[in-house]
């Protein structure tokens, strides 16, 4: 995994600092890859999309292994599960809207009493895509535990644990992101 370290963040110098950062790099993958495959496998229940997502969110953790390393544990655990996470959601987005775009619009739906329901679920689904981009727009700290919570099906108390929070921070943080996932709903015209 050092190679995809070295491929993104070779600049053409090979000094002393280059292979510190290799080497913080490779101690950060060998001691977390599982946890955030974890992470990724929670959201999207494909071993390959998986890894997928794991190895995108290693090329951003290459990039920033300077701040990065010099986390906190108790802080460096949540971030990399949270990078892994979001890159997860990133491939589960994009397959949604490859799998969206493939869908064959039916003959008989423009015949009365044609297909029941298309209509209602193509609104259905635009609503979805644009409760989707406006969950994007959250800032991380309430679009990760909305997407958690409401995605996922996890507890307060389970998202808690995976970002080293307090459970009642995890329930402001809903209610916090809900509201303003709410007020970006409603400047894109939708009602509650």
């Amino acid at each position: 995994m050092a190679l995809c370290f070295f491929t993104v963040g070779d600049n053409g110098t090979d000094d002393k600092n280059d292979r510190i950062q290799s080497d913080r790099f490779e101690e950060i993958y060998n001691r977390y890859n599982r946890i955030m495959f974890q992470a990724a496998y929670n959201v999207l229940r494909d071993f390959h999309d998986a890894e997928d997502a794991v190895h995108n969110a290693f090329v951003s953790v290459s990039k920033n292994i300077g701040r990065i390393y010099r986390l906190p544990d108790g802080e460096l655990t949540p971030y990399l599960c949270r990078a892994a996470h979001n890159s997860a959601v990133n491939i589960l987005v994009k397959k949604k809207r490859i799998t969206d775009n493939e869908q064959p619009y039916p003959e008989n739906a423009d015949e009365p009493g044609g297909e029941d329901g298309v209509l209602e679920r193509m609104c259905a689904r635009e609503n979805a895509e644009t409760v989707a981009e406006c969950i994007e727009l959250l800032p991380d700290i309430y679009r990760d535990v909305l997407t958690m919570h409401y995605v996922e099906e996890m507890s307060a108390a389970k998202i808690a644990k995976t970002f080293s929070l307090e459970k009642s921070t995890v329930k402001k943080r809903l209610v916090r992101g809900k509201k303003l996932l709410i007020s970006l709903l409603a400047e894109r015209g939708m009602k509650k």
